[in-house]
Parts: structure tokens; sequence; C-alpha cells
């Protein structure tokens, strides 16, 4: 089968023709795209482009200015508690109680921070103090990270490697309806009901 040489001119000019509008029409809904999807979608499209597809988790600020959210709730082992000091006041009239503890604790390695878990309280009062002398240390910032329970003190200065703080902090809070924290409690005798208040110590319960 034979085509005259006109005919086919003809024939690859249309097809010319209709790929190059084609192309301009990509080219166009390209640009479109990249005006109007959100970064992340923008960034799967590119992701798909490229040939990388795997694209990393949403990061918040308090994400990236802290290493902690990426070790779980579990806490650094940096400061390692060695001894408690805790005492506890109930408001039976207002179902409240005020607290004030003061932890012992060995620094291992040189940080600049400390974290402990604290949940449902309010702490009024943070000061640290060094070894036996009890000179208070200052404090840089101290701010609660809601995810995890953390309540996380900083420093001006370092703590040093193999010396012992004290953490002393006075706080607040409710006392629990449920067998979380510090709870109410009740139990019978021969002579009716009494109330008890209880302490949870059992791993995460115990930072209420």
């Amino acid at each position: 089968m034979s085509v005259k040489k006109g005919t086919f001119e003809k024939i690859f000019g249309r097809s010319l023709a209709i790929f190059c509008v084609m192309g301009l029409a990509l080219a166009s809904l390209i640009i479109l795209s990249n005006q109007r999807l959100p970064s992340r979608a923008y960034a799967f499209v590119r992701s798909l482009a490229t040939g990388n597809d795997r694209l990393g988790a949403d990061q918040s600020e308090s994400d990236i200015d802290s290493d902690l959210e990426d070790d779980g709730p579990r806490l650094p082992t940096d400061v390692l508690p060695k001894a408690y000091d805790l005492s506890i006041a109930v408001n039976l009239s207002t179902m409240t109680f005020s607290g004030e503890v003061k932890i012992t604790v060995l620094c291992k390695e040189p940080t600049e921070k400390v974290v402990l878990h604290a949940k449902d309280m309010h702490i009024f009062k943070t000061d640290v103090t060094k070894g036996k002398s009890g000179k208070l240390l200052k404090l840089k910032n101290k701010y609660k990270r809601a995810k995890y329970d953390y309540y996380i003190i900083e420093f001006e200065k370092e703590l040093k490697k193999h010396r012992k703080y004290t953490i002393i902090m006075k706080y607040v809070a409710n006392v629990s309806k449920t067998l979380d924290g510090f709870y109410k409690s009740y139990y019978t005798t021969e002579v009716g009901e009494k109330r008890i208040h209880a302490r949870c110590f059992e791993k995460a319960l115990g930072r209420e």
C-alpha cells in the first residue's frame, strides 16, 4: 500500500500540531498544580516525579526544637533519681491537695535540662540546688510538654557529670475521682464507712 507524499506530509503535520497542543496543555496543568497544591501535596507530586515516595512525617516547631519527642514517653537517662522526700497536705473540703517534693538526682552525663513526668498538677515553684552546699542554680526556663506529660527544667549552665543535685517542687492538684494518682477511696468496718486517701505509684499513674 502506497501513500502519496503530499498526504503523508499533511498527516504528519496534523499529528505534530496535536502533540504540541497536548504538550502545552500538560505544561499549563503542571504550573497550575504547583501554585494550588498545598506544600505537602506538592512534595508528594515531586516525590513521584523523582521516584522518591518516602516522605517524612509532618514536623511542628515543638518536634523540631526538641529531640525528646522522638524518644517517646520514656525519660532521658542522663539524670537519674536517687532519693525522694515527699510531703502532701489534703483539703477535705475542696478535695484538693498541695505537695512538696525534693528529688535527689545524680547527673550521669552533662546536660542543660532535666525532664520529669507531671500530669494534671499546677507546679507553682521550682528550685534546683547543687550538692551538699545547697546553692541555688539559675534556671533558664521551665515548661510542660502535654504530649508525654513532660515537665522540663532548663538551666543557664549545664549540670556536671557525677554531681548530685536536688530538685524542689511545690504544687497543687485535685484529688482524683478514679484510681489514678492521688485518689479518694472508702472502706467499711463494723461501725460504718470510712474514707481514705491513697497514692498510686504504678508507672504512668504515679505522675499525677
